[in-house]
């Protein structure tokens, strides 16, 4: 029988384990509560895992197995990365940055920085452009991996969006960049160029036209863009564009020859192997998403579909629990950044060609005899749809609303009701439009210093938004080019440098002539914009260009009649017959241009259409003039002193270099 000693032990035992039994059960009770359970405040606050992204479980095994050593884990992979990248170690660097990221899910930093390293500091170790695109993708899966465990948050989608537009479309190699992006979307079946190859009754193996048609007509802008840019100029040419680039990320799986495929199409990648990466698509269908292969997609469309997908990590209003603010940003540009990505495409498809719906003719009987398809038909491709005067009305519809929901547009008769208002408040204070001025309190008696006071700070904070994302710009780029009549121009010119580049000149000043006095119609009565330095540096390139053809075309003419101009203007102050003592006479006169150009005018409001700031710019980028300088300070020549301007007088002393005394 166990002593008393040994019963109250036991008696403590059992009691302590029900009341741990009792607790246990309670708190479990407790965080299931819809009211004030720990369970419901995690959800509400969005703190479980589940509620911030995909949980990956492998990641999550690995953070639990190593408990509180994470942090020594963390640090040892950071410095690990760091010496495999100086040791340009690329295979290792990238398994360390995997690891690092699943130790640190839920910390965006380690998303962003790797992302970066991986697309822009890793990319350019290589030497090879293949190679380059591969670490670039990379970047970008890696980027959309920290996306889809940290949802909602405004910054890793705005850097996918940043990364697929600059790195793509903007770096130094984008014109080879952009046509390996359109072939990542295509399928490798599609683009396989042993498909699209045949052999002759020679056995010679030659390009099978009938296909290459089938692929011309889906894929113009790729063509186009390898053909004019990348001067791929035969279709044996961009075949082999195609079979040296194969192997690069993309949405299939590879398959390098059509022998060894499995049907017409290859399968779909998992979706965090698919490259391009597409937002998810929106079940309310309140936000459009670019479809992979529609004839128009480029990298400017997917990243104008991730600005817009980061709104939904933003507060409307606000409300912090739910929404996440931009880190590094003013929110007020961080709105507006998809309509400055409907910008970019609209740019890109005018400097790509694609104006209207003429489509692109492929010339040259080396691609296609008498410029016919094999089907027949013109070899004209891209005929679909409007292209750029679309992309212009979609992107001011954008700029538009844009300027509408944060308050940066304000229609004509709401500006000068605020104005109205507005003035009152400034003169009675002594102020101008640009000041903060005083607060007035809401006990002010005076109604309309009221009224003033809160139009004039209403004004103050508009235009320090439109300073801030420069919105006038590009409202104002938006609407001129959103007319018809400025697509036109836009074409002429286009046309009119191809033609310069191919030595074509006198097409090119017809084209010029005709181009440039549309523009000046068009754009003077357009103050706002036509006075922009960006637009003024824009078309003055064009004026430079026009100049010089018209002193190809015309310069020796011209140099002769400024030379006898010259002469005449000379024989008039010295004649011929005038006795030979008459010292000769140089008149000066005032410099004019010599070739005068449309654009060498004013615009509604009296001011040059190109400013004297913009020209200079101008030749200054393309070295054609130097730029100014401080003014240089010459020293005043030194007078003689009297030691050099009087004759030495004998001192009986030694001469010591013609100084005559001591110093």
């Amino acid at each position: 029988m166990a002593s008393p000693f040994q019963q109250q032990s036991l008696r403590r035992k059992i009691v302590y384990t029900v009341l741990i039994l009792v607790l246990f059960s309670a708190t479990l009770v407790f965080r299931q509560m819809n009211t004030y359970g720990m369970e419901e405040q995690a959800r509400n606050l969005g703190l479980r895992e589940e509620t911030l992204g995909d949980v990956e479980l492998a990641g999550s095994a690995l953070r639990l197995s190593l408990g509180g050593a994470r942090g020594i884990a963390v640090c040892g992979l950071w410095w690990t990365a760091t010496q495999k990248q100086m040791k340009q170690q690329w295979n290792e660097l990238e398994l360390i940055v995997r690891s690092v990221t699943k130790l640190q899910p839920h910390f965006i930093t380690p998303w962003l920085f790797q992302s970066w390293n991986l697309s822009y500091n890793v990319s350019v170790e290589s030497d090879r452009i293949r190679d380059k695109y591969f670490y670039i993708a990379e970047g970008i899966l890696l980027l959309a991996e920290g996306e889809r465990q940290n949802k909602d948050n405004p910054d890793l989608r705005y850097s996918m969006g940043f990364y697929t537009q600059h790195k793509i479309g903007l770096s130094d190699e984008a014109n080879t960049f952009r046509c390996l992006f359109d072939m990542s979307r295509i399928d490798p079946v599609d683009r396989d160029p042993a498909r699209l190859r045949t052999r002759d009754a020679a056995g010679n193996e030659t390009v099978d036209l009938d296909k290459f048609e089938q692929f011309c007509r889906k894929h113009p802008t790729l063509v186009r863009r390898l053909r004019e840019v990348l001067k791929k100029n035969t279709p044996a040419d961009i075949l082999d564009f195609l079979e040296d680039h194969q192997k690069i990320p993309s949405r299939s799986e590879e398959k390098r020859t059509a022998s060894d495929s499995r049907g017409d199409r290859s399968e779909l990648k998992s979706l965090d192997q698919q490259f391009p990466v597409w937002p998810p698509r929106d079940p309310k269908g309140q936000r459009r998403v670019s479809d992979p292969d529609q004839i128009d997609l480029d990298n400017f469309m997917v990243a104008r579909d991730w600005y817009a997908y980061e709104f939904g990590g933003l507060p409307a209003p606000y409300d912090p629990r739910k929404y996440r603010m931009p880190r590094y940003m003013a929110a007020t540009i961080f709105r507006g950044y998809p309509a400055r990505g409907q910008t970019y495409i609209a740019e890109y498809q005018e400097r790509d060609g694609w104006f209207d719906r003429e489509g692109w003719r492929i010339a040259g009987s080396t691609w296609f005899p008498d410029e016919k398809f094999p089907s027949g038909a013109d070899a004209v491709v891209g005929q679909e749809q409007s292209w750029a005067p679309d992309a212009w009305r979609e992107a001011h519809a954008m700029y538009r609303k844009h300027g509408h929901d944060l308050g940066l547009y304000l229609e004509p008769d709401e500006q000068k009701n605020l104005t109205d208002k507005a003035e009152v408040f400034r003169k009675h204070f002594g102020i101008r439009p640009g000041d903060r001025g005083p607060e007035v309190p809401f006990s002010e008696p005076r109604k309309d210093l009221r009224e003033g006071y809160k139009a004039h700070t209403r004004l103050f904070w508009v235009d320090h938004y439109r300073t801030l994302t420069n919105f006038s710009y590009f409202f104002n780029k938006s609407l001129v080019e959103s007319e018809g009549d400025a697509t036109k121009v836009r074409k002429l010119l286009f046309e009119a440098e191809q033609l310069r580049k191919s030595g074509d000149w006198r097409r090119a000043i017809a084209k010029y002539r005709e181009a440039l006095p549309k523009w000046r119609d068009l754009i003077k009565w357009h103050i706002d914009y036509s006075r922009d330095e960006n637009q003024q540096e824009d078309m003055f390139e064009n004026v430079i260009h026009y100049v010089e053809l018209m002193d190809r075309a015309h310069g020796e003419q011209i140099k002769g009649l400024l030379l006898f101009l010259d002469y005449l203007g000379q024989a008039g102050f010295r004649p011929p017959a005038i006795v030979g003592y008459l010292p000769p006479v140089l008149f000066p006169r005032e410099n004019h241009p010599i070739i005068l150009t449309p654009l060498d005018s004013l615009d509604a409001g009296g001011q040059p259409l190109i400013s004297q700031e913009a020209r200079m710019t101008v030749l200054q980028r393309m070295k054609m003039a130097i730029p100014p300088s401080q003014p240089v300070t010459v020293p005043a020549p030194l007078k003689p002193t009297a030691a050099f301007s009087e004759p030495p007088t004998d001192t009986g002393k030694p001469n010591t270099g013609g100084v005559r005394g001591d110093r």
